[in-house]
């Protein structure tokens, strides 16, 4: 699977595995034209934090910022960067200034940094789970210490939804079969005070050729 540099700046730079919200409103009865609705007049705002690809930089870490880095707003003078007390202090304050949130991961929080290396993946759960992340999306990065692994560090550490509609998994009488299927989910919804959201994973797939090509170590089968 390989290892591909990060780079982590104030503003998501990676958005290659979205999730699909949709919010869902609920209305009662037929409505003719004219009438008004449930939620006229209603406060539905929704405050969305979005992360992606930690890639295990727990701790603050020195880089040159690119060109492309400084339109995106990461400055030399704002070195160190990242690190997991300035990410939860920034999402800890978003969440106070806003009625509902929801914040959601897009993967690959797993490798990049000697925390991974050690401890294969607990530190980035525990992390994840204290600052009350809702649902995160499975990455390639997750399965770089075996499928068991990523199954073993979720069933310890991890309190929010992992998501994947997008990856069949092997039957349970299969001898190929695995936690991750009866664990993951293809969606979850939540009720953020009345307002129902659905939140729809879709799971890496350019990146894991392991579940493309013959033999399939994952025991996966990716579906479009």
């Amino acid at each position: 699977m390989g290892y591909e540099p990060v780079r982590m700046n104030p503003r998501t730079r990676y958005i290659g595995r979205l999730f699909s919200l949709v919010c869902l409103l609920a209305t009662a009865g037929c409505l003719w034209e004219g009438a008004k609705t449930l939620t006229e007049g209603a406060d539905l705002r929704l405050t969305v934090l979005h992360t992606s690809d930690i890639h295990s930089r727990l701790f603050p870490f020195e880089l040159a910022p690119t060109r492309g880095d400084q339109n995106l707003g990461l400055n030399e003078e704002n070195a160190p960067f990242g690190g997991a007390a300035r990410l939860g202090y920034v999402l800890r304050r978003e969440r106070e200034r806003a009625r509902r949130v929801i914040h959601l991961d897009s993967g690959d929080c797993f490798q990049g940094a000697p925390i991974f290396n050690a401890n294969f993946g607990a530190p980035e759960l525990r992390f994840l789970s204290m600052i009350g992340l809702d649902a995160a999306v499975i990455g390639n990065h997750e399965f770089d210490a075996g499928v068991t692994n990523f199954t073993k560090q979720l069933a310890n550490w991890a309190t929010f939804d992992i998501l994947g509609a997008n990856y069949d998994y092997p039957d349970y009488t299969d001898p190929r079969n695995h936690d991750l299927g009866r664990m993951a989910q293809p969606y979850s919804i939540y009720n953020l005070e009345g307002v129902k959201i659905a939140v729809i994973g879709m799971a890496n797939l350019g990146s894991l050729s392991s579940i493309g090509e013959g033999g399939n170590s994952l025991s996966i089968t990716p579906l479009e």
